[in-house]
């Protein structure tokens, strides 16, 4: 849409010049012949000298590793239900379709064994998983135990910072992680939390609590942003009530430089189509790989400034990407292998996890930053403060609590039905069914657009429909 605004403006600013050749800019006409000039070399890279200039990082004789993330955000209803999400139903307000997804990726990453990906919510993992074959499962349990499919944060949904009740985070966490401790007994070792709207100490500490060694995030205050990216501290360690407990509740916190989506100039999604891929053969007229290189060069050098160590993350991927997991897979096979063997900066592009990111941070001897308070409000500029979402939709946020007081009351009338000797197998199989009926849809409310009130209005009424559902 931007785009087509921008060209529709400059075709109508073209059109007045024409008409009125007594009118001229300066200005825009040296705009206009840059854009011209960037065409001709997107045509020719070859041409001149552009591509070869690269500025130098500081101590760029010092190997550097880039960790490449192929990653989802996968939203438990935003646009649309958590239902049309993973069915990819209603295309029309959002191009999405999880189930599609998942298979994609397991598919493509069997092809090769260098490829990695990560994901994070549970809610969608385990209505795709209970579809799938005894055959699609051995070999996606392959996978994991290879460490090539990695879940990070495993929560039933991402939850939201502020709103939540803790005991409906820790819920939500439990859920995901139950799961995943039953069918693959994996615990998750890493946070994700790269959507929320600002980030608390209590959620630090509950991470802390479950036994992250580390979680990353991806929004925070521009103003807390810049002066970290000048003072190298994007990565710090966060050590919430402090007073009360010292150091015990420590966890290693990892900010993102440029939000979780991948680098400008390399987003090539078929949801996301602005950006050519990435082409190595030089018979063709598109071939762009020596500019798209120095382009990564430079952007990596930049952000080399602003982190310690020789070790960097950079996520490749957005909302609801890899449903088209060849086409994201063969970009990022052809950008590692080509810039490996092409760039003259000491940069090593890897397939990478959150997991194995942390690992090679533990083993460099670098002092971290200490962080101790919580971070809000957060604020992506000067004029927008993301605030109003502690009160919006008042009444879906009373009605949250009214399921968690519902979910302790069940709870408590489930365990003395359990202990009886007269209740009948399947008397616990209904109970069983009920308890995870209600912490399935109080887990999924607590996601950032849900108890936030940001989700469309239909998405709204679905939440609100589902629950209610449950505690019947």
């Amino acid at each position: 849409m931007v785009k087509k605004y921008v060209a529709l403006t400059c075709a109508a600013l073209l059109s007045a010049v024409s008409a009125n050749t007594y009118w001229r800019d300066e200005k825009y006409e040296a705009f206009v012949e840059q854009k011209k000039a960037e065409a001709d070399f997107a045509r020719n890279p070859m041409a001149g000298s552009g591509a070869d200039e690269v500025p130098r990082r500081e101590n760029q004789d010092e190997q550097l590793y880039v960790h490449l993330v192929a990653h989802t955000h996968d939203d438990v209803g935003w646009l649309k239900t958590v239902d049309e999400y993973y069915s990819g139903s209603d295309e029309r307000d959002q191009q999405a379709e999880v189930n599609l997804i998942l298979s994609s990726v397991v598919d493509e990453l069997l092809k090769n064994p260098a490829r990695k990906f990560t994901y994070v919510e549970m809610k969608f993992f385990t209505m795709w998983y209970n579809e799938q074959s005894e055959e699609t499962k051995g070999k996606l349990k392959q996978l994991i135990k290879t460490g090539r499919f990695e879940f990070v944060n495993a929560g039933w949904s991402m939850h939201d910072e502020a709103c939540p009740h803790y005991e409906d985070m820790i819920n939500n966490m439990m859920k995901g992680h139950e799961f995943l401790k039953g069918e693959f007994g994996v615990v998750p070792r890493i946070g994700w939390h790269v959507d929320p709207f600002g980030h608390s100490s209590t959620n630090a500490r509950l991470f802390a609590d479950m036994g992250f060694e580390a979680w990353m995030f991806a929004r925070l205050d521009h103003q807390d942003r810049d002066q970290r990216l000048e003072n190298k501290s994007m990565n710090f360690l966060w050590r919430p009530f402090s007073k009360h407990f010292g150091n015990q509740k420590q966890i290693f916190t990892g900010a993102m430089r440029d939000h979780y989506c991948w680098a400008s100039g390399f987003w090539y999604d078929e949801r996301f189509p602005q950006d050519d891929p990435f082409v190595v053969n030089k018979n063709l007229d598109t071939f762009n790989a020596k500019k798209k290189t120095a382009d990564f060069t430079k952007y990596i050098n930049d952000m080399a400034g602003n982190y310690r160590g020789n070790h960097m993350l950079v996520p490749f991927g957005c909302d609801f990407t890899f449903a088209n997991a060849k086409m994201n897979f063969n970009q990022m096979d052809t950008l590692i292998d080509y810039f490996n063997a092409h760039n003259e900066a000491n940069i090593t592009l890897l397939y990478s996890t959150p997991g194995e990111y942390i690992d090679t941070l533990n083993k460099q001897d670098i002092t971290w930053p200490v962080k101790y308070d919580d971070m809000f409000p957060y604020s992506d500029n000067p004029q927008d403060y993301w605030t109003g979402y502690f009160t919006s939709r008042q009444s879906a946020k009373k009605f949250v609590r009214d399921g968690q007081a519902n979910l302790h009351a069940s709870s408590a009338l489930f365990s003395k039905k359990m202990i009886q000797e007269s209740t009948k197998d399947s008397e616990i199989e209904d109970i069983m069914g009920a308890k995870h009926a209600m912490l399935d849809w109080m887990g999924v409310f607590q996601h950032h657009d849900a108890i936030a009130g940001t989700a469309k209005q239909h998405v709204a009424d679905n939440y609100v429909v589902h629950l209610s559902t449950s505690m019947a």
